[in-house]
């Protein structure tokens, strides 16, 4: 059946479609008497409003999209349902995509909502090397665009981050304090997220220390379950001794945690376990997980408000927010101990308060 349009409410009134228009738009210049006879007949027709229709020709089309790394770990999930929320709120619809960490999957999702016609975008953990200059394109045309974790160096784009190297010296000073000297460091892939951060907060532990840095403790790798497997594997197999392992990932802890007991190994009497993004999974998995918590759902509200702002006032300047992180102290890092302690480095301070 044919959907119902205003120009057929209007010859069911006799009344003129621009009438019949203003009259479902609430139009105080229309009498109440007849906005009620257009409202009747809609219903009795089935009228439902274009909003579509509606917002182009305002300029809108009230949705945007949302670039996704991969939609399986804890990290992106939060983040995302924090971005929904908000959009939610506010009557934004979002249309989102994966990339799966495949560069011209990202750019195949991102040339699709151009078309679509959304009204930004915003990228969690986009590849912003492969498609600089997509990117570069889409900011110099004051596309509004929001990234999260890695962005575009260079270009004058709004962001939101974590300053990966001073908040994870703490982590890295608590476990060299407990006596940790093999730790192994799993940092992000060359071009996701703050490639290399990690490593240098480690090495800036160290010195500390007064203690050698063994590069083959080091590498990066994308965060799965599969990738920490083979993370473990590539420890035993090339005979690197090692006491500890820290991973930017929750997620990839899974494989870590699992491939460790398959081994034999106790956790953390012989080795100790620490993530730098914490989820709510660390909370959830045995033993509980020490990690530089993240307030996940705030940095997804925070991202979906930035890019509504721009999308708002197409002139204001770009944004940069850093989220800062905090020490959590759980018992995969102190033998003995299924305690969680309170947070040792307060939002907003650069220093440990104990």
């Amino acid at each position: 059946m044919p959907r119902a349009t205003i120009k057929d409410i209007a010859n069911a009134l006799t009344l003129s479609p621009s009438t019949v228009s203003r009259a479902l738009a609430d139009d105080p210049s229309i009498n109440a008497e007849t906005r009620r006879r257009v409202s009747e007949t809609a219903r009795r027709l089935g009228y439902r409003r274009n909003s579509l229709a509606s917002s182009l020709r305002r300029g809108r089309t009230q949705s945007v999209g949302l670039v996704l790394s991969e939609f399986t770990s804890p990290f992106t999930c939060v983040v995302a349902e924090g971005i929904l929320q908000y959009m939610y709120q506010r009557g934004v619809r979002v249309m989102s995509a994966s990339s799966y960490y495949d560069p011209q999957r990202e750019l195949s999702h991102l040339q699709m909502m151009e078309q679509s016609m959304v009204d930004g975008i915003i990228f969690l953990f986009s590849d912003p090397v492969t498609n600089y200059n997509e990117f570069r394109r889409l900011s110099e045309s004051r596309f509004p665009m929001v990234f999260i974790g890695s962005y575009p160096d260079g270009l004058p784009v709004a962001r939101i981050t974590a300053d990966v190297r001073n908040r994870a010296f703490f982590l890295f000073d608590h476990l060299l304090y407990q006596g940790y000297r093999r730790i192994a460091v799993i940092d992000t892939p060359p071009n996701i997220g703050l490639p290399g951060e990690l490593i240098a907060a480690y090495r800036d532990a160290l010195d500390k220390y007064h203690l050698d840095f063994d590069p083959r403790l080091t590498g990066t790798s994308f965060p799965t379950p599969a990738d920490g497997i083979a993370v473990v594997n590539h420890l035993v197999r090339e005979k690197i001794d090692f006491d500890c392992i820290v991973t930017y990932a929750d997620y990839m802890a899974v494989g870590i945690l699992m491939r460790l007991r398959e081994l034999g190994f106790k956790v953390p009497e012989q080795v100790a376990m620490a993530t730098l993004y914490g989820t709510p999974m660390s909370r959830l998995i045995t033993p509980q997980l020490t990690t530089m918590e993240t307030p996940l759902l705030d940095m997804g509200r925070l991202a979906a408000q930035m890019l509504l702002d721009q999308i708002d006032s197409p002139d204001m300047a770009p944004q940069h927010h850093f989220i800062d992180l905090r020490l959590k102290i759980r018992s995969s890092t102190v033998v003995g101990s299924s305690f969680e302690t309170p947070f040792l480095v307060p939002w907003g301070t650069g220093r440990p308060t104990s």
